[in-house]
């Protein structure tokens, strides 16, 4: 039949006049069978850690029906709506990580925690010796982003290489011309191409999923792939370099070592000198975390003084010593490689692993940066110190494992959030969402849930508002007077009035920020004073009550400074002729006058007023 259709109309008061002609929208002509449209993680948010948990109450119950919508349904529904700073994100057994958000319990399905929107975030890219066999394996089988991306960079580095990446990866039997399986990634020469084409292929993914790095860091040849992504160089030349660099590194001299040591810089300092110069530093991955490479025999000897004192020492899977004086004899040929590359500015600023700082643009665009980047130590550490100190708070980890997310976790503490894309033994497909979802809970913008082809708008439950009193209550007001041989002074600040036997008239009460905040509103140079209108007002309010309305001479004598947490005694004395004090209590019993005026039953005179007596001198200081 004919679709519906509906008229909105807005005529506002400052002259808007629209009007909007909604219809219905077209029958999803996508399939619904639950089978075509794929699972995808389930987006929770809320104003209040007590409302996220009532919406994932009213959700679990709701998916708990036989009639619940499909999966896909639900989450393209839930993606659609505001997100608020308490968030969850829940996949897996739905139902399971429901009731653990629901329960306030923790479960390996649900992520939970409060946005905090104002942190940087930086992309950290894995060095050597993280490589492994299989690594993005599933994402190539799974993602067509990541595939079509790693086929790209494989395109150029294939004909450098002479095997083909996939297979290297794979850990094909002979893809090095051993016939072992899986060797080939033991050799840095492809093992560094490896790394950079699987690195590139991750920074591709998140990309796709909106994320957008405000840094890049990146672990030795993992400053490659960061400078590639950057826009330092282009694929073709990026291969070229790291095909290179992978291929010099390897032809090394042999007879090198590399070892992580738990010990300070300065400790390590005191090791490469007992070394004679035949070991130096490699890398400062910590505060208490460090490489040393050189002479085999001699990173042995440090190794086993160093567990002698009780300190921990391992040797590295490599057979030459990066990263340090071994690698003298390929310089000038890798010189000559980065000299035939073009250099451009980088778009995405980097923070260097040579210097540990924040890098100039144009340090990134000179060759003898990336000679010195083989040969000088990986200032990892610094790295991350300067990216935290330029507002970092969420690291994510582009690379095989999560050892550079560990070491950012370290230095940061509870102040970050460091992820990693990949894990070794963990599902791929898995470990990526995951990461994705805790940056969602942290606070980052983040695509977590992808256009699903088929998924539809489906009836869930709405935000479940939290029924809460904001009521403003009136101020308690002074009273009981009588109780007190008092007459009621019907002021808000004076609590009672009594007559003296001289014929005069004293009245009381309390100046109270607590009871009366406006009183905390007046703040001169930090300090809260009483306004002259709630002086004068207190003599007005006391001529009132004594039928004398009119005030002449008001002066105000000294200013009357208040606590904020504390109650101000107050009195207004009137003699028998009309002369009115107005005097406070500080905090030490002392009584103040803080102003005079004189009370009369006269109307004001016209024309101009007489001046008035000279009083106290006041020092005001700047602030007159």
């Amino acid at each position: 039949g004919r679709p519906r259709r509906a008229g909105v109309s807005s005529f506002g008061i400052s002259g808007t006049n629209s009007h909007v002609i909604l219809e219905q929208a077209p029958d999803n002509a996508g399939s619904t069978d639950p089978e075509s449209v794929p699972a995808a993680p389930l987006v929770l948010s809320a104003r209040t850690d007590s409302a996220l948990r009532a919406q994932a109450a009213a959700l679990h119950d709701v998916l708990a029906r036989d009639t619940a919508p499909r999966a896909a349904d639900v989450a393209h529904t839930l993606a659609r709506r505001t997100r608020f700073d308490h968030r969850a994100v829940v996949d897996g057994d739905v139902l399971a990580a429901l009731a653990a958000v629901r329960d306030g319990r923790r479960h390996p399905g649900a992520v939970t925690g409060r946005a905090e929107p104002d942190g940087r975030l930086a992309f950290l890219f894995s060095g050597q010796g993280s490589q492994r066999v299989g690594m993005g394996a599933e994402l190539l089988a799974a993602s067509p982003v990541y595939a079509a991306a790693f086929d790209a960079v494989a395109a150029h580095l294939d004909p450098l290489l002479g095997v083909a990446l996939r297979d290297l990866i794979a850990g094909a039997e002979g893809a090095n011309g051993t016939g072992e399986t899986g060797g080939a990634l033991r050799e840095t020469r492809y093992a560094q191409p490896a790394l950079f084409a699987v690195e590139v292929a991750l920074f591709r993914l998140a990309e796709s999923h909106g994320l957008r790095p405000d840094f890049l860091i990146g672990h030795s040849v993992g400053e490659l792939a960061a400078a590639h992504v950057a826009g330092v160089l282009d694929l073709a030349d990026a291969a070229a370099l790291v095909a290179a660099r992978g291929r010099l590194m390897q032809s090394a001299r042999e007879g090198g070592a590399m070892a992580a040591f738990a010990a300070t810089e300065e400790q390590a300092a005191g090791l490469v000198a007992a070394s004679d110069g035949a070991v130096g530093l490699a890398a400062v991955n910590g505060p208490e975390s460090v490489v040393l490479s050189g002479d085999a025999d001699a990173v042995d000897r440090l190794v086993r003084h160093w567990k002698k004192t009780g300190r921990k020492a391992t040797r590295l899977k490599v057979g030459h010593a990066f990263h340090s004086a071994h690698m003298d004899d390929v310089l000038d040929e890798f010189r000559a490689v980065v000299t035939g590359l073009s250099f451009s500015a980088p778009r995405i600023p980097v923070v260097s692993t040579v210097t540990g700082e924040a890098a100039d643009p144009l340090e990134l665009t000179a060759p003898d940066y990336w000679v010195r980047q083989i040969r000088r130590p990986v200032r990892f550490a610094d790295a991350v110190r300067t990216a935290t100190g330029l507002g970092v708070t969420r690291f994510v980890e582009l690379g095989p494992d999560g050892t550079l997310t560990a070491l950012a976790q370290e230095a940061g503490a509870d102040r970050v959030v460091a992820v990693p894309l990949l894990r070794p033994g963990a599902p791929e497909h898995d470990t990526v969402r995951a990461a994705l979802g805790r940056l969602h809970v942290a606070g980052v913008d983040v695509d977590l849930v992808p256009d699903l082809p088929g998924a539809g708008i489906v009836d869930l439950p709405s935000y479940p508002f939290e029924t809460r009193r904001y009521w403003l209550d009136a101020p308690e007001e002074n009273g009981g007077a009588d109780a007190y041989g008092l007459d009621d002074a019907r002021h808000p600040l004076l609590a009672g009035a009594v007559e003296l036997p001289d014929g005069g008239t004293l009245f009381t009460g309390s100046l109270s920020p607590r009871r009366r905040p406006w009183l905390a509103e007046h703040r001169i140079d930090g300090r809260t004073l009483v306004p002259a209108a709630v002086l004068a007002e207190l003599a007005l309010a006391a001529g009132r009550a004594l039928g004398l309305p009119a005030l002449r001479d008001f002066l105000v004598r000294s200013p009357l400074e208040l606590d904020p947490a504390a109650d101000a005694p107050l009195q207004v004395a009137v003699d028998a002729a009309g002369e009115l004090t107005v005097r406070a209590r500080a905090a030490d019993g002392t009584w103040t006058a803080h102003a005079t005026a004189r009370l009369t039953d006269d109307p004001v005179p016209a024309g101009p007023a007489p001046d008035a007596p000279a009083g106290d001198r006041i020092d005001t200081g700047d602030r007159a």
